[in-house]
């Protein structure tokens, strides 16, 4: 029998270490379920229509206005309407509810979730996982950092919801430490890697942005066949939100410092809407703008700065060939560490240290609030000098990175299999 496999928490537009794992997902759960259905719950449904390629994947909407307005209540009434045996009647409601309905589970990729000090977030981390709940679907949330607890809002509700969850897996040690003191044996949870350590350039769900990539790719390798060093640079326009204008200023005067050293830098991002230039969210876009634009014209000829869309598989691209990427996304550390391209990070979680330890690179990572020029020069020239043993060590550490990764597909598939 055809399963059906639902998806919320990422898009194929906007933020593409969503996209990383929303096409690493269907990408290794199609080796195993080749002729499996799968619907997508976008809160970018138009965008994502827009730039799919693949017709089979059906994508609803899950905006909060979609959520509160349309699932919630559609989906509250059609459980209703189950226990009185007229569940029938869902051949007149919206099609998102009825997509749910049929599912056999729902897979939440949110990168991270009730992490306490987002308050904004936490009823779109509810709304996300209750239709399916109510509806009696399945939920398993593959790898994400949760918690902490600490504010009593955050530890009910996610207690409440968790306890909900057929199984959780935490991207590492510290969302696991959360997990155990948060729900104790009522809340199933594992430990496995992140979902973007299983992509492969195949998944792409978009052909969009290859046109952009081939031309970054292009000037990339005319400076590697130079000789010249290039560092690429990812910042992100959610840290930025957070620090303010010495953000931006930091990495004006770290990539100025940079080209005046001779290396070439690439400025690139990990969120692309450039549609929307007036917005900041899922966009790092204006923010390389801000930033390319303060560079001082003279050191301009070995500054590269992605401008257009691109996506997840062009990103890989231009992080393979750089020496070393200093970033602020958290995916775009991912998939540098699965190029074996030793990251700096500059975060603002504690997602962030606890993959990196995995790699025992937890030292390579500083929070935004204590990130100092003169630390970040050291640590950069660490990187380099030490390259060659930087890169072997991820890549010695990466077969089991992504095993525990792949236990996640796996255990998905003998769900279905009705194996456990």
């Amino acid at each position: 029998m055809t399963k059906t496999i639902s998806i919320i928490g990422a898009t194929i537009h906007g933020n593409h270490g969503a996209e990383a794992m929303l096409n690493a997902t269907i990408g290794r759960l199609r080796e195993f379920e080749p002729d499996a259905n799968f619907v997508i719950f976008s809160y970018l449904k138009d965008a994502d229509r827009k730039v799919s390629k693949d017709n089979t994947i059906q994508i609803c909407g899950a905006s909060p206005t979609d959520l509160v307005f349309i699932m919630l209540p559609f989906s509250i009434l059609l459980a209703l309407l189950k226990i009185v045996r007229l569940g029938a009647l869902k051949q007149f409601f919206p099609a998102g509810v009825r997509h749910m309905s049929n599912s056999d589970l729902l897979i939440d990729l949110a990168g991270v979730s009730f992490i306490d000090g987002r308050e904004k977030f936490l009823p779109f981390n509810v709304l996300t996982l209750l239709p399916a709940i109510l509806l009696g679907i399945p939920v398993i949330k593959f790898s994400q950092a949760m918690g902490p607890f600490k504010i009593p809002l955050y530890n009910f509700t996610a207690r409440h919801i968790l306890s909900c969850c057929r199984q959780i897996f935490a991207r590492g040690d510290q969302t696991a430490d959360n997990l155990k003191m948060l729900g104790g044996s009522k809340i199933k949870w594992r430990v496995a890697s992140d979902l973007a350590f299983l992509l492969k350039e195949e998944d792409s769900l978009t052909d969009h942005g290859i046109e952009t990539g081939l031309e970054i790719t292009k000037k990339l390798n005319a400076l590697r066949e130079s000789g010249t060093k290039i560092i690429g640079i990812c910042p992100s326009s959610v840290v930025a939100k957070k620090a303010g204008q010495p953000y931006i200023d930091n990495f004006v005067r770290l990539i100025e410092q940079l080209l005046e050293g001779g290396n070439a830098v690439v400025l690139f991002p990990n969120a692309t809407r450039a549609d929307h230039m007036d917005k900041s969210f899922n966009n790092d876009l204006p923010l390389l703008r801000s930033i390319s634009v303060a560079i001082c014209d003279d050191q301009r000829d070995k500054l590269i700065t992605v401008q257009e869309d691109i996506y997840a598989r062009e990103i890989s691209a231009v992080i393979s060939l750089c020496s070393m990427v200093i970033v602020s996304r958290f995916h775009a550390m991912i998939l540098a560490l699965l190029a074996g391209v030793p990251p700096i990070v500059i975060g603002w979680s504690h997602k962030y240290s606890e993959v990196m330890k995995q790699f025992d690179m937890e030292s390579q990572v500083s929070d935004f609030k204590n990130a100092e020029i003169r630390d970040l020069q050291a640590m950069i020239k660490s990187t380099l000098d030490d390259n060659v043993r930087l890169r072997n060590s991820i890549n010695d550490k990466l077969p089991v990175i992504i095993a525990q990764s792949r236990s996640q597909i796996e255990y998905v598939s003998n769900l279905l299999c009705h194996e456990i």
